[in-house]
């Protein structure tokens, strides 16, 4: 695959009462897709309609019950909880490398050579930090950015919003970084 070279900060789009699971985001990519035209996405194959999809389920739920993305994987690797808890989403180890099974789908054209983190909540406007997310989430974010630019000191960490037309996370990852007084190797304040 590639070099590690970024970061890129996520937010799960959700109102902040709500809390996300692991199998929430399973559900959310890994279920099917319905394609324009008929047919239907699930685990990166096509099919026919949902009748010919595998009698799967995903956190209980039969995958025919859902619509998600049709991924055959996470877009994530990692998920920070409203309570900052951090969950693995997606098994990586802290080489500079990132292989086929550490690759998650966050975003298009850089996959395999980004990480990709989660912060649950984030439903609104591009706002800052604070509209979206706890005191909790705003510790264990910067610790786990701090850590990741111990163990890859080049490291970019951006915004999903830095690289598509999206406003994901929420907030713009530049000005927090600035903020809390955390450099990273070429760090970017535009898209990338």
């Amino acid at each position: 695959m590639g070099k590690l070279k970024y970061l890129v900060v996520h937010c799960t789009d959700t109102p902040p009462s709500m809390e996300v699971t692991r199998e929430m985001i399973e559900q959310w990519h890994k279920g099917p897709r319905d394609l324009d035209g008929g047919g239907v996405r699930y685990l990166g194959k096509t099919y026919r309609s949902r009748k010919d999809l595998p009698k799967d389920m995903i956190g209980g739920v039969p995958i025919t019950h859902m619509h998600g993305r049709g991924w055959d994987r996470l877009g994530y690797s990692v998920m920070i909880q409203r309570d900052g808890k951090l969950v693995e989403l997606t098994p990586y180890n802290n080489d500079d490398k990132i292989t086929s099974d550490e690759m998650t789908w966050g975003v298009a054209g850089i996959n395999s050579i980004a990480r990709h983190v989660v912060l649950v909540g984030g439903k609104g406007p591009l706002y800052d930090f604070k509209y979206h997310f706890t005191e909790e989430q705003d510790i264990e974010l910067f610790a786990y950015c701090k850590l990741t630019i111990l163990h890859h000191p080049e490291i970019v960490i951006i915004g999903h919003n830095q690289a598509a037309e999206k406003s994901c996370p929420g907030f713009f990852v530049y000005d927090w970084l600035m903020d809390k007084g955390i450099e990273s190797f070429g760090l970017r304040k535009r898209r990338i």
